[in-house]
C-alpha cells in the first residue's frame, strides 16, 4: 500500500531556504514602527566598520557585504552607490551576487522579485563552486555559509551541510534568516532539540515573532510548553508590527487555541492572518481546514508568492486530484528537504491517477536527499510493483533496515511486503502480509491507515470477500473524511 506521512500534527516550522528566496518572500524584512527588531549593537558596529573601509577602497566583497545588511534590515536605506558600482562589475559577479545585486536593485525601485530560482542539480553545483571560491576570499560571511548549506543539503550532502550551517550560525545568531533555517536544517536531520536550542540562544528570541513562532512550532514538536508563548502574545497583539510581520504566529496562536478548543479566538486570529499571510501560513490554514475547524478557503490568496502547499492540500481535501497532484509536484520542488510534498505526490499518482513511473521519479529522487525516509522507500517499491517491476521492488524492500522503525512504518511495509507476495502469485503470504497490518491499525485505531490498506486487501480477493471489505472501508471513509477512498469507492460503484 502507498502512503502518506502522518501530518496530523503540522506545525508553523520555517521553510529551508536560499537567502535569495528568503528575499523573495520578505521573510527578513522587518516592518516595526518601534525599536523592537531594529539592527543589534554587534551587527550595526560591523556595519559601520563595512562602511569605514568602503570610504578607503571600493570592492566588490565590500559593496556585496553591505547591500546584504541593507536588504535584512529595513531601518538600512537602500541607495544607488554601491548597486551602481556592483552592475560595472557585473561579468565578475557569482551567481549569489548577481542574485543579492538584483534583490537591492529591486528594493530601491520599491518592487519585488517574483521569480522562483533555478535550482537544477547542475546548478546548485556550479554554486557552491561559486560560493566556496567567495568563502576562500572572505571566511566571515554567514549567508553565503548558510547558502553553502541549502545547496549541500540539495545535493543529499548532509555532513558538509551541517558544517557549513554550524559555521554560519557560529557567525551570526542574531540574522533572522540564518537562524530559523539552521533550526529548521537540523529538524531535517531529525535532531529537532538541536534545532530548538538554536532557536533559544538567539538573542532575537525575545522580540522577533518570526523566531518566537518557530520555537513554539518546535516546542509542540518535541512535546513541551513554549516559554515564550507570554512573548508572542504580547507581540501577537502589538498594533507596531504589521500582519505579514507576525502572519506566522498569529497562525500558530491560533492552531494552539484549536488544539485547546478555543476555536473561536483561534477562528479570529486565523481571520486576522488572512488578511496578509505567507505562503507557510497559508498552508498552516490549509491544514487546519482539513481538520474541519475552519470553512475551506474560497479564494487562493493570489499575491502570495510560492503558495504550492496551501494549493495542494486545499484541492486535495476538496476532491480535486489532478490539480492537488501538479500543486504537490511544485511544492516539492520549491520543498525537496520535507517527505510529506514527495509523499503526498506519490500517493496520488499511484492511488487516484495511475502515474506509476511519476511515482518512481518522485520517490527515487526525493530519496537522494531523505535517504533513510521509510514511507518514501515503502512508496518507491509499491509504485514499482504496481508497474510490474517486482524485481525492483522486492530489492527495495529487502534493502530496508527494519531495526528501530515505528510499528506504524513496519505495518505498512508488512502491507506492501503482502501486495509484492500477490503479485508474485503467492497468494497465502499475500493474505498474511495485509492481516498483520489491518490487525495494527485496528489496535491502535489508526482509522485512516486502516481503510487505505483494507481498500488495498480487497483488490486481491474475489468479488464477495472485497465486496464485504470495501463497505467497512466506505464507512470508514465517511466517518473520517477520507475523500480520495470515497471517490475510488464510487468509481466501483459502492456508496
Amino acid at each position: 500500500m502507498s502512503i502518506i506521512n502522518d501530518y496530523s500534527n503540522r506545525q508553523l516550522v520555517p521553510r529551508l531556504l536560499s537567502f535569495e528566496t528568503s528575499n523573495i518572500l520578505s521573510l527578513n524584512t522587518n516592518t516595526t514602527n518601534n525599536t523592537l527588531l531594529k539592527i543589534n549593537r554587534f551587527e550595526l558596529d560591523n556595519y559601520y566598520k563595512l562602511k569605514n573601509e568602503w570610504k578607503n577602497e571600493k570592492n566588490k566583497i565590500l559593496a556585496i557585504e553591505i547591500l546584504m545588511y541593507k536588504i535584512i534590515h529595513e531601518s538600512l536605506t537602500i541607495n544607488t552607490e554601491q548597486i551602481t558600482f556592483l552592475k560595472e562589475q557585473k561579468n565578475h559577479l557569482n551567481l549569489i551576487e548577481k542574485e543579492i545585486l538584483d534583490i537591492a536593485t529591486c528594493k530601491l525601485i520599491n518592487n519585488e522579485k517574483t521569480l522562483e530560482p533555478s535550482y537544477e542539480d547542475t546548478d546548485i553545483r556550479n554554486m557552491i563552486k561559486k560560493i566556496r571560491m567567495s568563502t576562500n576570499i572572505n571566511l566571515k560571511n554567514p549567508i553565503q555559509w548558510c547558502n553553502l548549506g541549502y545547496c549541500y543539503t540539495k545535493l543529499g550532502l548532509k555532513d558538509k551541510a551541517k558544517r557549513a550551517f554550524l559555521i554560519s550560525i557560529g557567525l551570526n545568531n542574531s540574522n533572522r534568516h540564518i537562524v530559523r533555517t539552521v533550526a529548521r536544517f537540523f529538524l531535517h536531520l531529525g535532531e529537532v532539540d538541536f534545532g530548538h536550542r538554536i532557536l533559544t540562544m538567539s538573542p532575537r528570541i525575545v522580540s522577533d515573532p518570526n523566531i518566537i513562532s518557530a520555537e513554539i512550532a518546535f516546542s509542540e514538536l518535541i512535546g513541551k510548553k513554549s516559554k515564550f508563548i507570554d512573548n508572542g502574545i504580547r507581540l501577537k497583539d502589538n498594533k507596531n508590527l504589521s500582519i505579514f510581520e507576525k502572519n506566522e504566529l498569529l497562525a500558530q496562536i491560533a492552531t494552539l487555541e484549536f488544539s485547546h478548543g478555543k476555536n473561536s479566538k483561534g477562528k479570529l486570529l486565523i481571520n486576522e492572518c488572512l488578511l496578509d499571510p505567507n505562503e507557510n501560513s497559508l498552508a498552516q490554514i490549509a491544514f487546519l481546514e482539513k481538520k474541519h475547524v475552519i470553512e475551506p478557503i474560497i479564494e487562493a490568496k493570489t499575491s502570495v508568492s510560492f503558495q504550492y502547499e496551501a494549493l495542494a492540500r486545499h484541492h486535495f481535501n476538496n476532491d480535486n486530484f489532478i490539480d492537488a497532484y501538479k500543486y504537490a509536484r511544485s511544492w516539492y520542488n520549491f520543498q525537496p528537504f520535507s517527505s510529506y510534498p514527495a509523499a503526498l505526490s506519490s500517493y496520488i499518482a499511484i492511488e487516484l491517477l495511475e502515474k506509476y513511473h511519476e511515482a518512481i521519479e518522485i520517490t527515487e529522487t526525493a530519496l537522494k536527499i531523505s535517504p533513510n525516509n521509510i514511507i518514501l522507500k515503502n512508496n518507491l517499491a509499491f509504485a514499482y510493483a504496481k508497474s510490474n517491476k517486482i524485481e525492483e521492488a522486492v530489492n527495495i524492500v529487502n534493502k530496508i533496515n527494519r531495526n528501530g522503525i515505528s510499528e506504524h512504518d513496519q505495518a505498512v511495509l508488512n502491507a506492501t511486503t503482502g501486495f509484492i507476495a500477490y503479485k508474485l502469485g503467492d497468494i497465502e503470504k499475500a493474505k498474511i502480509g495485509y492481516i498483520e497490518a489491518i490487525k495494527y491499525f485496528r489496535l491502535k485505531k489508526e482509522d485512516e491507515s486502516l481503510a487505505r490498506a483494507l481498500f488495498n486487501y480487497s483488490s486481491i480477493l474475489d468479488k464477495d470477500e472485497s465486496n464485504i471489505i470495501l463497505k467497512e472501508v466506505l464507512e470508514l471513509s465517511k466517518k473520517n473524511t477520507i475523500n480520495e477512498l470515497i471517490y475510488l469507492l464510487r468509481k466501483k460503484n459502492i456508496e
